[in-house]
C-alpha cells in the first residue's frame, strides 16, 4: 500500500478500517467511490469480505483516505488508523460542538452530523 503499509487483500482488518476511517470522515460508501475511483459495489463488497479484494483497488482506497489526512497503519502488534491535521482539528472541534449542542448550548451545533454510535471495547482474536 502507500506509506510502507503492507496489507494481504484477504486481512480481515482491511474492511474494519475503511469503515471506521468512513465513519471518522462521515463518508458515505458512494463518497469513497467518488473519490477512490473504485466502484460503490467493489466497496461494499469488500466491507463485507465478500470475497478478495482488488491490490490495485485498495492502493485508491488507502490513497483517498490519506488526501483527507486519515492513515492505515498495521504492523504484527495491531493495526489501527491514525488520523492527521488538519483533519484532527475539525474533527476535534465538531465533536466538541456536538457535546455543548447536547448540554443546551444550541449555538454549538456541529458543522457535520456526528455519527450515533457507541464505542465499544471489545477483544477480537483474529487468530485462526
Amino acid at each position: 500500500m502507500t506509506a510502507g503499509i503492507i496489507m494481504d487483500v484477504l486481512d480481515p482488518s482491511f474492511p474494519v478500517l475503511v469503515r471506521t476511517a468512513r465513519a471518522i470522515l462521515g463518508w458515505s460508501q458512494a463518497a469513497l467511490a467518488e473519490r477512490s475511483k473504485v466502484s460503490e459495489t467493489s466497496i461494499s463488497r469488500l466491507e463485507r469480505l465478500d470475497g478478495p479484494g482488488r491490490p490495485s483497488n485498495m492502493k485508491k482506497i488507502v490513497a483517498a483516505f490519506e488526501k483527507a489526512g486519515v492513515r492505515f497503519q498495521s504492523d504484527a502488534k495491531g493495526f489501527g488508523l491514525l488520523v492527521e491535521e488538519p483533519s484532527a482539528s475539525a474533527i476535534r472541534a465538531d465533536v466538541r460542538k456536538h457535546q455543548l449542542a447536547e448540554k443546551g448550548d444550541e449555538a454549538a451545533a456541529p458543522s457535520t452530523p456526528v455519527p450515533q454510535s457507541r464505542v465499544r471495547r471489545r477483544r477480537v482474536n483474529l487468530d485462526f
